[in-house]
């Protein structure tokens, strides 16, 4: 039986008796280098192909591209965050006094602690004498100049213990620190959707991300402010977090206007003037000014 070329029989299968011809000149190494490939990319999600998802997004890796946003910002914040926190507590609980005291306080650090005392008899002003020069008189009456933030928080402590009167200074200024943390990402992540939408994050713009948070956290006044725990400093340290957070909630009204967000600036804004007046005076002007915008018909 004649064969055909190429070393096929009648049936048209390979005859085994025959050698087989060699590849074309050309098509060698098209195989494994198309594997080499396949396998160099799938080491890489964000160059695996793309799959539309049912809600219109694309998966990425098995996560949608907002997925991998907010997770690369947010592990970013955090490091950010977390390398600077033995820093901060040194300063704060130490600075040189050879121990670690978290409930260190410098003179004068009591005020807040005697108004919150006093607010429990349903009064403002003060025992006579305990404030010394910082007082103010009033129809023969101490005041302090003061806002009463600190001591509300103070409040649900002193109202079960007196053990702790004029100790909580470090602990208020921490949480302030903490709270600055927060509202810091929370304001730096909604800048970044409105200038870039939608758009990935990368890993050196997360990087970025991360090294402004430790920036804040470790190289601004607020380490300064630790080093000394007094009263001066706390309604300070105070102050940057509540004015943060108070910007950042009237941003979102701009953005989209909500009873809820409208709600928590005005609380925000509220407890800001508790605190200090000065930063308090801003955010009711900022207030102000988001509601002309409205007024006018410029926003949503």
């Amino acid at each position: 039986v004649e064969t055909a070329p190429g070393g096929l029989g009648s049936d048209r299968q390979p005859n085994p008796g025959l050698p087989r011809p060699p590849p074309a000149k050309g098509q060698q190494g098209i195989v494994p280098a198309t594997v080499t490939a396949t396998n160099i990319v799938a080491r890489r999600p964000e160059d695996v192909d793309v799959d539309p998802a049912p809600d219109g997004a694309t998966i990425w890796g098995g996560r949608s591209p907002a997925e991998i946003s907010r997770r690369r910002f947010t592990i970013a914040v955090i490091v950010g965050i977390v390398v600077v926190v033995p820093l901060f507590l040194w300063v704060l609980w130490d600075l040189w006094s050879g121990s670690l005291n978290p409930l260190r306080a410098v003179p004068y650090d009591n005020f807040y602690d005697l108004q919150a005392r006093a607010m429990f008899h349903g009064r403002l002003n003060l025992p006579p004498g305990k404030m010394g020069i910082e007082a103010f008189i009033h129809d023969g009456r101490q005041y302090t100049y003061f806002g009463i933030f600190p001591s509300l928080l103070r409040m649900p402590i002193l109202l079960v213990t007196s053990s702790l009167d004029g100790k909580l200074t470090a602990p208020s200024i921490l949480l302030a620190w903490m709270a600055t943390g927060l509202f810091s990402s929370l304001m730096l992540w909604r800048l970044r959707i409105l200038i870039r939408g939608e758009a990935v994050v990368g890993r050196a713009e997360a990087a970025s991300f991360g090294v402004l948070m430790a920036t804040i956290m470790g190289g601004s006044v607020i380490l300064y402010l630790a080093a000394t725990p007094f009263v001066f400093n706390e309604d300070f340290a105070w102050s940057v977090p509540l004015t943060i957070g108070s910007l950042f909630a009237l941003l979102g009204v701009v953005e989209r206007p909500t009873w809820g967000r409208v709600i928590a600036s005005g609380v925000l804004i509220v407890a800001t003037n508790l605190n200090r007046t000065p930063t308090g005076y801003a955010c009711v002007i900022g207030a102000m000014l988001v509601a002309a915008w409205f007024a006018l018909g410029k926003g949503r």
